[in-house]
């Protein structure tokens, strides 16, 4: 093989381990994503959305004088997009001179870990939401829902005056845990919306609810609800959880007891994930760089464009540990 067919071969290879292992990956986390946001696509820098408001309760009319009508919600979000990217980096020599293969077989493995990263990024993003995290890596800032509070708040929110966090009893006994899925249910079904009305009809609680924890809650999470039959001072009595529909998640990012819970049967999503530029690569070669043909390290730069914004607060509820 030539030294340019060996540097091209390269190239190819590394391009392609990083997109299988990218498409893998989105295929398995993409169901979760599915359940925690909305996704739309972007024509530009950023993008403009409406509150998502509740409409009017329908009210006793009186024929002959004017229907009455609610105006539409003047509320509105901006969703910036933003770069994420990351490069794949060798010298030329190192290629050319690779007899045993183990500088090619370095450079595969950090192509595949480089997808696998790729592949996890809008997950990653949303955790970040979700647990109001720090990490200018991923955003510069959390961002705000419509009422300009975070995704969770302890102070007034649909007419709650604790907002959408529970105070958890702990992860120390299935007992508790099932008191705070009950109050994590009840503060659903309380929210009230700007008419005071009840946001959720039983039915719409009822169709899905779905909890996500950290690797701490896994047992706890389990025992309370999959488990036919409660463990402890009242074993052998049939869970009542088990009667709801209600599924866990354990994402290894959490990494306190804190336990979320979010709506699964409803259109709306707690989370928006908005794409502009599907991930796509670049490649550094001595036909585009001069850092190829000065300095000779050539390169494969992945990137893509995205933003992110908290769309529907009232779709989630946090149990606060």
């Amino acid at each position: 093989m030539s030294q340019i067919q060996n540097l091209n071969f390269t190239a190819y290879g590394l391009k392609a381990a990083l997109f299988d292992v990218y498409k893998e990956r989105r295929a398995a986390v993409d169901p979760l994503i599915a359940k925690l946001a909305v996704i739309e696509k972007s024509t530009g820098a950023s993008e403009d959305y409406p509150e998502a408001d509740s409409a009017a309760a329908p009210q006793r009319w009186v024929e002959g004088t004017g229907i009455p009508k609610e105006a539409f919600g003047t509320g509105t979000m901006n969703v910036a997009n933003l770069h994420y990217a990351r490069g794949v980096e060798w010298l030329r020599s190192h290629i050319l001179d690779d007899r045993t293969g183990g500088v090619g077989g370095q450079l595969m493995r950090r192509a595949r870990e480089t997808g696998q990263k790729f592949g996890d990024l809008r997950l990653r993003v949303l955790h970040q939401i979700i647990t109001a995290a720090t990490n200018a890596d991923l955003l510069p800032s959390v961002p705000n829902a419509y009422d300009g509070s975070a995704l969770f708040i302890s102070t007034t929110r649909y007419g709650n005056a604790a907002g959408n966090i529970v105070t958890g009893g702990g992860i120390t006994s299935v007992a508790l845990m099932h008191v705070d899925i009950y109050a994590l249910i009840k503060r659903f079904r309380d929210m009230l919306d700007t008419q005071s009305r009840f946001i959720w009809s039983g039915d719409d609680v009822d169709k899905g609810i779905m909890l996500l924890g950290g690797p701490s809650s896994e047992h706890i999470l389990d025992l309370a609800v999959h488990a036919e039959v409660i463990q402890g001072s009242s074993a052998g009595v049939s869970n009542p959880i088990r009667k709801k529909n209600v599924e866990t998640h354990i994402l290894s990012d959490i990494t306190d007891d804190d336990i979320f819970g979010f709506l699964t049967g409803v259109e709306l999503k707690p989370l928006l994930i908005q794409e502009r530029e599907a991930l796509q690569e670049t490649e550094s070669d001595f036909s585009n760089s001069d850092d190829a043909k000065n300095k000779h390290l050539f390169s494969l730069n992945f990137f893509e464009r995205l933003g992110f914004g908290v769309l529907a607060p009232m779709t989630a509820v946090k149990i606060n540990n």
